[in-house]
């Protein structure tokens, strides 16, 4: 009782210095932590209850592994989300399911896990890791992305680069597949901010 008594202080904190918007995530996939999302979720509904409770967006950002219709609706219904924000290392759903090592029992296409988002009412953004993969997935073509993003029903596009320090795996490969200061990448990134100062909106 006293965690849940620190959870809402903290949220009207939050609340009270003008936060709007409630975001979702883990260090690994939140979706997979079934058992915190229904404690949050009875931390929300109580927050909720308070004079100043409640967020006017709650985001959850996933990697859309574990999305099924059930979940999606307890998302919305249960946790007030109303954007998700898939993450993708490609737009090719057989690329981004060996990036991402999603198992063959969990494995959803992209096409099908953003039908899930917008069947149970719920705003998507799509979120890009940027590397070499993601841009073959789109042939380096900024009106291709774009028009991908639209055909996945997203209404947001978030495009990140990715950074790394020390040794590690993780590190090693980012400068190899995802430098975003040389090579395709720097260029894709000079061409999509001269396409959005052209274009504008999503």
């Amino acid at each position: 009782m006293q965690e849940v008594d620190e959870y809402i202080r903290r949220l009207k904190y939050a609340k009270e210095a003008g936060t709007d918007t409630l975001i979702i995530t883990d260090r690994l996939e939140p979706l997979q932590s079934i058992t915190f999302l229904q404690q949050l979720a009875f931390i929300l509904n109580k927050f909720n209850m308070e004079p100043c409770g409640g967020f006017h967006k709650t985001e959850v950002q996933t990697s859309g592994v574990g999305l099924t219709p059930d979940m999606a609706s307890f998302l919305r219904h249960s946790l007030g989300v109303n954007m998700i924000s898939l993450s993708l290392a490609s737009l090719d759903s057989n690329m981004n399911r060996h990036l991402v090592h999603i198992p063959d029992r969990l494995y959803r296409s992209i096409e099908e896990t953003c039908a899930i988002i917008r069947n149970a009412g719920l705003d998507l953004r799509i979120s890009l890791n940027m590397s070499v993969y993601m841009l073959d997935s789109f042939n380096s073509s900024c009106k291709t992305l774009f028009q991908k993003v639209k055909d996945l029903g997203a209404c947001q596009l978030t495009v990140r680069k990715l950074y790394c320090t020390g040794n590690s795996p993780q590190s090693q490969w980012v400068r190899r597949y995802a430098d975003a200061e040389s090579g395709r990448l720097c260029d894709f990134f000079e061409e999509l901010t001269c396409y959005i100062r052209r274009e504008g909106m999503l």
